[in-house]
């Protein structure tokens, strides 16, 4: 009866390795697009838009690579930046 609860316990340890959470594009996208919020209003020229705008640049990057290859995630990711995109733009 031991052997068989050892068996149990370790084939759930394996099983709750191998499985990959699912990760959210939008949610990524999100903080991205809470990171470019910060420049709405600002000028173009104005070098403190320019740094944010870097430093969101750097955000969206390295949440890209936290999703390349799941196109589901991807689409999302890219759906919602263009969403944000425009918010920007239009100042809304």
């Amino acid at each position: 009866m031991k052997n068989y609860a050892f068996f149990a316990v370790f084939v759930l340890l394996l099983l709750s390795v191998g499985c990959k959470s699912k990760i959210d594009g939008t949610a990524l996208a999100d903080e991205v697009c809470e990171c470019r919020m910060k420049t709405k209003g600002m000028k173009f020229d104005d070098p403190e838009r320019k740094r944010i705008w870097k430093e969101c640049s750097k955000i969206q990057g390295d949440n890209w690579m936290k999703i390349v290859k799941d196109k589901p995630a991807e689409d999302a990711f890219n759906k919602r930046l263009n969403e944000c995109l425009q918010e920007v733009i239009n100042g809304k």
